[in-house]
């Protein structure tokens, strides 16, 4: 709910996100691969990932924001075929509607796993004061934010397609239910 997903949260948790990649990656290559931020159909997802795009851009970092909801399985895929640093998708698939989540997704394209959860939580915490950033409305048309949205769905629907696989009907006809 409000209490524990709102803007601040998800600024100072970026805020501390961020931190964590300019600690770990080298300032050009961070800068250069950017980070993808997307967000789904939920209330407020839109501009809780607009909050999350000001936040790196501030810190000069490239953002790969999607232009409209989408899926987790696109921003993984965002993380991955624009070879991002890392990716921020506002979500929160196991819950009720009404409510929000923070998924953080490393180089890799899969969500964070230890030790890097542990060494982003700690980051959050020593990055509670809010930085100055870009404003949040006006994210969209900034000069380091960018909608991967198209060519990342048409990659990913392209791969999938190749990797179905199908069985000839005559293998159909003998399986037996």
């Amino acid at each position: 709910g409000f209490s524990r997903m709102n803007a601040v949260v998800v600024v100072q948790t970026t805020q501390g996100i961020c931190a964590h990649l300019l600690d770990t990656f080298d300032n050009d290559t961070l800068k250069r691969r950017g980070v993808a931020v997307g967000y789904d159909a939920r209330v407020n997802s839109d501009h809780f990932a607009r909050a999350a795009a000001a936040v790196f851009a501030s810190k000069g970092i490239q953002v790969f924001l999607t232009s409209e909801p989408c899926p987790t399985p696109i921003l993984a895929a965002a993380v991955s075929y624009k070879q991002c640093a890392a990716g921020v998708m506002v979500t929160a698939s196991h819950n009720p509607k009404e409510y929000n989540g923070y998924k953080v997704y490393w180089s890799n394209g899969a969500q964070i796993i230890p030790p890097v959860d542990s060494l982003c939580a700690a980051a959050i915490e020593q990055n509670l004061d809010i930085w100055e950033r870009p404003n949040t409305d006006d994210i969209a048309s900034h000069p380091l934010v960018s909608d991967p949205l198209a060519m990342v769905a048409h990659q990913y629907f392209d791969d999938m397609v190749k990797n179905l696989h199908f069985r000839p009907n005559r293998d159909n006809a003998s399986t037996r239910v």
